[in-house]
């Protein structure tokens, strides 16, 4: 039977190996390095392994608790197997380092290579587990293997249709058994380590050295989440960063100033304070009321200031840093969730909610336990989101009105957001390593970039197609596109820890902040209660090693 990626305990060792996030410079500079000397281990063997779009919650909370009680928690903690795209620190990215400098320079655009066909000696097929992206990058997918298979006559490119969904690990677990491994393997920041452990992937260090690919061109904080061991398991593929996604129309009726263009560094500006105001002024009631009007009636809302889904780590867990607090020690063995900046925090998140200016959970699930937030955007429910590029293809369709994205407001002690990524790499087992990897050199350069940015869904981690005109300068909306990139530099990833999605602790979480919004129970109580409940996570499945 296949196992699950997170079905034995973690140790701390493990924890932070898996969790490392951003490496310590030494250790980048020490493989960026290692990629540019001239003599590398031939890539034609698989090496023997020895393991978004930020994923928004996938349900609603289930019940409400009482104020003496904040959650009711389940005896059994349920292991997710879809992994959410999460990393350890809680510092923002670092500077990008500097472009390799022995590549050469491509005939097209600004690129640090030249794509080169794969060279084969008959035809060939390349499978590709798609996981998520096989329906959400559909038309991504369809130009990228036409485009391929066009420089590589005989290079056939098939996405797996099994390889998807729920279970997408145990899926994979299954094929390496059945020896019917896809050859490029879609992955995150959680699967790194499990996957390279059980030989689901292999590192790409190798391959990247022998071609002179521009390792050094990525994002180091993207980069770095698919490194294990001191192996590139996983190549970025996205920058997704929550950012504010605002209705331009509603903002021009309420007479609302949004720091479109915005000096991002100065914490002193665009703070929770003014953001609160903007939704105050924003939000309107089925009479025409604003939310600062006299008479507002916050129990019957026609639209919201802000659809926000405070359940979802990526923007609780800012909020806390952004408050000055943390929701784990760095060795990850315990909560520091109940302090006094965690309670600010989440005090911060449910008064909007409370005060009727962001919209509930009792509203927001009746539009959608996982997409309600952005079906209240959509619908003209809510003037303001947060989201990520990812979310963009979905939005464009959908919302008749003109709209665009603005940086994420300052909490008191900085500003912060959520960040995460999606990737690919090599098969374990792949028998065409160097056709497998060829492919991934196409993704990655400048043909496939143009694809996969084009596409309205991607943000670039490589440094050279930051200010890309093929992404920058595509039909608005979104115009602000500068927003997605810039904010990296206050992005942070939670703790990876195995729970963001299911469990006792989101289970207490989400139980909790409904019980808040009905007046059931205090901010203090809760904090204490999913406090205890990461902390009781942590004492059984984290040794102290």
């Amino acid at each position: 039977m296949a196992r699950s990626v997170f079905s034995t305990p973690f140790s701390r060792r493990r924890l932070l190996a898996v969790g490392g996030g951003v490496l310590a410079s030494s250790t980048l500079a020490l493989i960026l390095s290692a990629c540019g000397q001239s003599a590398a281990p031939s890539p034609t063997t698989a090496s023997a392994a020895s393991t978004s779009v930020p994923a928004q919650p996938t349900a609603a909370p289930t019940a409400a608790a009482t104020a003496s009680s904040p959650a009711a928690v389940p005896t059994t903690a349920a292991q997710p197997t879809a992994a959410a795209t999460v990393a350890s620190t809680g510092t923002a990215a670092p500077a990008g380092t500097a472009a390799a400098t022995g590549a050469l320079t491509p005939a097209t655009t600004t690129g640090n290579v030249t794509y080169t066909p794969a060279k084969t000696t008959g035809p060939v097929t390349l499978r590709v587990a798609a996981g998520s992206t096989y329906t959400s990058w559909k038309g991504v997918w369809d130009q990228l293997v036409k485009a391929y298979q066009d420089a590589n006559k005989q290079i056939t490119v098939q996405l797996d249709p099994g390889a998807t969904g729920a279970n997408y690990d145990q899926k994979l677990f299954a094929d390496i058994a059945a020896g019917t491994l896809p050859d490029i393997i879609y992955t995150t920041d959680n699967y790194a380590a499990p996957f390279k452990q059980n030989k689901i992937t292999q590192d790409m260090l190798p391959f990247a050295r022998q071609t002179n690919f521009p390792i050094s061109d990525f994002n180091p904080t993207f980069l770095n989440l698919g490194m294990v061991d001191g192996q590139l398991h996983m190549l970025p593929a996205s920058g997704d960063v929550v950012v504010l996604f605002i209705n331009k129309k509603m903002v021009q009726q309420a007479g609302v100033q949004i720091p479109w263009q915005l000096d991002y560094k100065n914490n002193k500006i665009w703070t929770t304070d003014d953001f609160y105001k903007v939704c105050q002024q924003l939000t309107v009631d089925v009479k025409g009321k604003h939310g600062n009007e006299a008479g507002f009636d916050k129990n019957n809302v026609n639209v919201y200031g802000a659809s926000v889904r405070i359940d979802w780590w990526a923007v609780y867990v800012p909020a806390i840093v952004s408050f000055g607090g943390q929701l784990v020690s760095d060795d990850l063995t315990k909560s520091l969730m109940n302090s006094p900046q965690g309670i600010e925090a989440f005090k911060w998140l449910t008064k909007p909610v409370l005060d009727g200016y962001w919209a509930p959970f009792s509203f927001l699930n009746t539009l959608s336990q996982t997409n309600g937030a952005i079906d209240a955007f959509n619908g003209g429910k809510a003037a303001i989101t947060t989201t990520v590029h990812g979310s963009v293809p979905g939005i464009r369709p959908n919302i008749k009105d003109d709209w665009d994205v603005a940086h994420f407001y300052a909490g008191p002690a900085k500003r912060v957001t959520g960040m995460g990524t999606l990737g690919f790499a090599m098969s374990g087992t792949t028998k065409n390593p160097d056709v497998a990897w060829n492919f991934l050199e196409f993704m990655y350069d400048d043909p496939g970039q143009k694809i996969i940015l084009s596409s309205y869904g991607a943000s670039p981690v490589e440094k050279r197609f930051y200010n890309a005109s093929f992404w920058r300068e595509l039909p608005p909306p979104p115009a602000n596109n500068s927003v997605f990139t810039d904010a990296y530099d206050y992005g942070i990833l939670p703790p990876r820890l195995p729970f963001y999605t299911t469990g006792p602790f989101t289970k207490a979480l989400g139980d909790g902040l409904t019980a808040i919004e009905l007046g059931q129970a205090k901010v203090e109580d809760v904090v204490a209660n999913v406090s205890n409940e990461l902390q009781k996570w942590l004492d059984q499945n984290v040794k102290k090693s």
